[in-house]
């Protein structure tokens, strides 16, 4: 994982961290295909991109009730697809 991590490095990732015998690389979305070509010769090599919350917000039990169901009532509807949150 060193040169994997140190060229990810190099490469301008952010932040580089060991996870399920992975290791992720997080990146500005405008950085990515850069990465991805400085990393390629890495494999096996997989990208994916995700909204990463800067900031997370601890809620009480009540609130985490309450966003549960509107978070339900959200997911119900047929056009979306994901749902991010940065509630803890």
């Amino acid at each position: 994982w060193e040169d994997l991590e140190l060229a990810a490095i190099e490469a301008g990732a952010q932040d580089v961290v060991e996870e399920d015998n992975m290791l992720l690389i997080y990146t500005a979305p405008e950085s990515l295909s850069h990465i991805e070509r400085d990393l390629s010769s890495f494999r096996p090599f997989e990208t994916t991109t995700e909204l990463v919350a800067s900031s997370k917000v601890n809620l009480s039990q009540s609130e985490l009730e309450h966003l549960d169901k509107v978070l339900e009532a959200i997911d119900a509807q047929a056009d979306v697809q994901e749902i991010f949150t940065n509630s803890t």
